[in-house]
């Protein structure tokens, strides 16, 4: 009986001891499937925060990019696809009214009209699209056909200018014979006429064999500016560059 007894107690050690060491084996577990938890939840917390920091870098940056364009509307790369040029507008013009007539070739950001340097109007506005835009058709608005430049590759001509707002019933004959008698003879006059009506369209190309003849133009305008129109105006043309010059100028 007493080794029965003695027996017992030693099996009932041996139990509590295997208890003991399990419930440890337990705990350890845990305490490893803790920490391996709070290192998962320590590089998640670390990814967010560097996709936070990424997130708001490239806001800023964002941010930098819209104050640049903001700030220099009016310098704008002549690569740039979502923009044109659209001369030969009535005066009459708002920025509303050429957003109404060109919206539906894509989306305005806004539209820059062109003043002259007494503040006035000059029937010349820069459409700026959200999108690139490509339009290939003569645009008419009040009845006048819209002259339309796309800002790409573009340089001034110094022997070939533009004149805008000219009396529609003027024609190339007359014309040259006008700048004939001021000694100012061109060498080509290039001027579109509407079909219907046989008028011009209300401007033209005039082209000197050199930029000194088309400098004689500019100081001999005033002269004669009112036999073309009454509010007719003038400028260099602008020109595509060719790839030729291009490289040339490289």
């Amino acid at each position: 009986m007493k080794k029965n007894k003695k027996e017992i107690t030693t099996n009932q050690n041996i139990n509590k001891d295997t208890i003991l060491h399990s419930n440890s084996k337990i705990e350890g577990k845990k305490i490893k499937k803790r920490k391996l938890d709070d290192e998962k939840t320590e590089k998640k917390i670390s990814k967010l925060d560097s996709l936070a920091d990424e997130a708001s870098c490239n806001i800023k940056k964002n941010k930098h990019t819209k104050k640049v364009v903001n700030n220099n509307l009016t310098e704008y790369t002549p690569y740039d696809k979502n923009i044109i040029i659209v001369s030969n507008l009535s005066f009459k013009e708002t920025e509303n009214s050429i957003k109404e007539c060109f919206k539906k070739y894509g989306a305005i950001e806004r539209v820059q009209l062109t003043y002259s340097k007494d503040k006035k109007f000059i029937g010349k506005a820069i459409i700026i699209f959200k999108h690139p835009v490509f339009i290939n058709e003569d645009i008419k608005l009040n009845y006048k056909i819209l002259r339309i430049e796309r800002m790409k590759n573009k340089t001034v001509n110094d022997k070939r200018i533009f004149i805008s707002r000219l009396n529609k019933n003027l024609t190339i004959l007359q014309l040259r014979n006008i700048l004939k008698k001021f000694n100012i003879k061109p060498k080509d006059i290039r001027m579109r006429f509407e079909i219907e009506t046989k008028r011009n369209i209300g401007y033209c190309h005039v082209t000197y064999s050199s930029a000194l003849e088309a400098k004689a133009f500019e100081k001999k305008w005033n002269l004669f500016k009112h036999d073309l129109g009454v509010e007719t105006f003038y400028e260099y043309a602008q020109e595509k560059v060719s790839k030729h010059k291009k490289n040339k100028a490289l």
